[in-house]
């Protein structure tokens, strides 16, 4: 713009000029029509210079145009992009959402299996102790059992060792030793049981 003034400025300093210079050198007779020929002179050089500067400003203009244009067409890709961002960031974001959302349900399941197997885990531990509880009063019954039946047996033996010599004609010392022999058979059996019983005992108190 600057030039374009520069330049209709110092086209019709020129044409001044020249009008002055046609008037001084044509004299007083032909003073007029110098005058007239230089004004039509000046209008030229001033409609050429307009119509260059009419020329040089639709130049301007259309290169006005084509940068708003190519500015529109940046400011629609940014906005194409924005909008890619902005979809791409809700797709991350509801994925983030989706798993975290897994993780919490894989999570509690997980609490919920361990509470489970704790408690199965207390249930058999307290289910073992009492079957061992259990086995130790049915051994130690079974024990008491055994030791009253060989009470039994040797009253047995000792109280009717008279009947049964009398029957069969063994003497009485014989009766006693055979009494003597299966007590002392009932009592071997009624220690290794006991013995057996303790190393049992022993084993499940170790295993729990």
């Amino acid at each position: 713009m600057h030039t374009q003034h520069i330049i209709l400025a110092a086209t019709t300093l020129a044409a001044l000029l020249v009008l002055i210079a046609t008037a001084y050198l044509a004299g007083r007779k032909d003073r007029k029509n110098a005058q007239q020929q230089a004004v039509d002179e000046a209008l030229y050089l001033c409609r050429a210079s307009h119509s260059q500067e009419l020329t040089a400003l639709h130049a301007d203009l259309a290169k006005l145009r084509t940068n708003a244009q190519r500015l529109q067409q940046v400011i629609d890709e940014q906005q194409e992009e924005i909008s890619d961002e902005k979809e791409l960031r809700q797709n991350v974001e509801a994925e983030a959402t989706e798993k975290l959302a897994d993780w919490q349900q894989r999570h509690e399941e997980q609490q919920a299996e361990l509470k489970r197997l704790e408690t199965e885990l207390e249930t058999r531990i307290a289910t073992n102790h009492r079957q061992a509880e259990t086995a130790k009063l049915l051994r130690e019954q079974n024990l008491a059992a055994e030791e009253l039946d060989a009470i039994r047996t040797a009253s047995r033996l000792l109280s009717g060792h008279a009947r049964q010599f009398q029957k069969t004609g063994t003497t009485k010392r014989n009766a006693d030793a055979e009494a003597q022999q299966q007590l002392a058979a009932i009592l071997q059996r009624l220690a290794i049981t006991k013995l057996a019983s303790q190393s049992a005992d022993a084993e499940a108190q170790e295993a729990a």
